[in-house]
C-alpha cells in the first residue's frame, strides 16, 4: 500500500498528527482515520519517511510527552517521573528505546495522586499539564510524603522472604542499604547471589 500517491486531503491529516503523537501512536491513529474515510492503510515506514520527506516533527510537546520532556517541563528528575509511570500506570507508547506518556493519563494520576509532585512549583505542573485549575489543585495536595511511605517492602528472592523495608531486608542479608536499594532498583544480583525486588 505505500506506493499508492498521497493525496492533499491524506498530507493535511498527518500534519495535523504530526506534532501531537509519538511514530507507534500516529501510524495507529493515522491508519484508523484512513480506513473509515476510504483511504489507503500506510505502512509504519511510509509515514516515517513521508513525515521526514515533508519536513514534519514527531515526538514534540503534544498528547504524549516522553520521560525527558515530562521532567524538563515540570522541573523534576527523570527518575521521579519513571517512579510515577511505574507507580500509576498512565498509558505509554515504545517507540525505539524512548517511552512517551500520554499526558492525560499523567494528569488523570496526578490529580489522584498530588503527593507525587511534591516540590514541584505552580509554573512547571502549569507547563506540564496546561491546565491552570488541574495546577492549583495538585499543589494544594502536593505534600512531602513522609518517611513511613517510602519505606517500601522488598522481597528475598533467594529465600522468598518479605521485609517490611529495605534497612530491615539489609540487616536480615548483613548487607548494606545500598546494597539491597541498588537490587531491588536494577533487578542485578549481589557478588555473593542474593536479590531482591519491590513488592
Amino acid at each position: 500500500m505505500s506506493g499508492h500517491k498521497w493525496s492533499d486531503r491524506e498530507l493535511t491529516r498527518l500534519e495535523a498528527l504530526a506534532g501531537e503523537l509519538p511514530l507507534p501512536a500516529l501510524v495507529q491513529r493515522y491508519n484508523k482515520w484512513a480506513v473509515t474515510n476510504g483511504f489507503p492503510r500506510r505502512t509504519y515506514w511510509s509515514l516515517e519517511h513521508q513525515i521526514s520527506r515533508s519536513g514534519l516533527r514527531v515526538s514534540v510537546e503534544g498528547e504524549y510527552l516522553s520521560r525527558w520532556q515530562a521532567a524538563r517541563l515540570s522541573g523534576v528528575d527523570p527518575d521521579r517521573i519513571t517512579r510515577i509511570i511505574r507507580d500509576r500506570r498512565p498509558k505509554v507508547v515504545v517507540s525505539g528505546h524512548i517511552h512517551y506518556v500520554n499526558r492525560q493519563d499523567l494528569a488523570a494520576a496526578a490529580r489522584n495522586h498530588p503527593e507525587d509532585w511534591y516540590g514541584v512549583d505552580r509554573d512547571g505542573l502549569l507547563a506540564l499539564f496546561d491546565d491552570a485549575a488541574l495546577a492549583d489543585e495538585v499543589l494544594r495536595g502536593a505534600v512531602r510524603p513522609s518517611w513511613s511511605t517510602h519505606c517500601k517492602a522488598v522481597r528475598c528472592l533467594v529465600t522468598g522472604t518479605t521485609y517490611p523495608s529495605i534497612m530491615a531486608a539489609a540487616r536480615a542479608g548483613s548487607c548494606s542499604f545500598n546494597t539491597v536499594w541498588r537490587s531491588a532498583k536494577t533487578g542485578r544480583a549481589t557478588s555473593w547471589g542474593q536479590r531482591w525486588e519491590w513488592v
